[in-house]
């Protein structure tokens, strides 16, 4: 009498995973064992953590001392590798009030593996800022936009969180106490001062409140020479100028 081998399927179940990333654990489905036999299945791809972007045969083979007795046949499967997503954030930017920024250029580029660098990316996103000199001092974000980035094994996405900054700091407005002079037993002259440093035609009607403190310790009965008018911060207020201030000299003649 002749025993003919069993027939034996095994379909192997594929999968899919990310560019750099670990294989999955295949399953598959045995059918035909009898007599309460098994056998150890083992699956197997060529693909690695550095496989590119792309579809992998799964299959399988059949192992075991029951194994001889069957006529097997492996269903294979395949992997699907799929591309990393890389984030682009936009490397924060600083301007003064009053200049005109450099349209923004810096970003970095998130989430790469095999230790892979910017060196396998071509091409550079689209940043853009609405930032102008007139822009009031303040935190103003960078549109980030993929543009013509493109590399084998990833794909690019914006970022809430990495759109990046313009930060606008506020300009510098210069406070001179004015020079004055007066005679020894004469009346103290009326401290004055003036502002120099205004940006986009602003006045100081219309870009600052308040008013310096200006003091000195002349009186009518100082002795001649030289004394400091001092700059005090006073109500001095600005939304887009900070105060430098400059004391002046008041000079008592004999």
């Amino acid at each position: 009498m002749t025993i003919n081998s069993a027939p034996l399927t095994v379909s192997v179940h594929g999968g899919w995973r990310y560019y750099g990333g670990a294989n999955p654990t295949f399953t598959n489905t045995i059918a035909g064992l009898v007599n309460g036999d098994t056998v150890t299945v083992t699956d197997e791809t060529t693909a690695v953590p550095t496989s590119p972007v792309g579809t992998y045969p799964v299959t399988a083979t059949v192992s075991g001392a029951k194994a001889v007795n069957y006529a097997i046949y492996v269903a294979d499967s395949t992997l699907g590798v799929h591309p990393v997503v890389l984030h682009i954030a936009a490397k924060n930017e600083a301007v003064t009030y009053g200049q005109t920024p450099a349209a923004p250029t810096a970003y970095n580029l998130l989430g790469f593996v095999n230790g892979e660098t910017a060196s396998v990316v071509s091409g550079v996103p689209a940043l853009s800022t609405t930032v102008t000199s007139r822009t009031p001092v303040g935190v103003y974000q960078i549109g980030v936009n993929v543009g013509m980035l493109t590399a084998a094994n990833y794909i690019f996405t914006t970022w809430a969180s990495g759109m990046g900054n313009v930060q606008v700091y506020k300009a510098h407005l210069k406070v001179t106490a004015n020079d004055l002079s007066m005679h020894q037993g004469g009346l103290v002259p009326s401290l004055t001062y003036t502002l120099n440093g205004f940006l986009n035609g602003d006045t100081a009607a219309n870009a600052m409140t308040g008013a310096p403190q200006l003091t000195t310790t002349v009186s009518s009965s100082s002795r001649p020479g030289r004394y400091w008018i001092i700059v005090g911060a006073g109500t001095l207020a600005s939304n887009n100028y900070v105060f430098d201030r400059v004391n002046g000299i008041l000079t008592v003649q004999p």
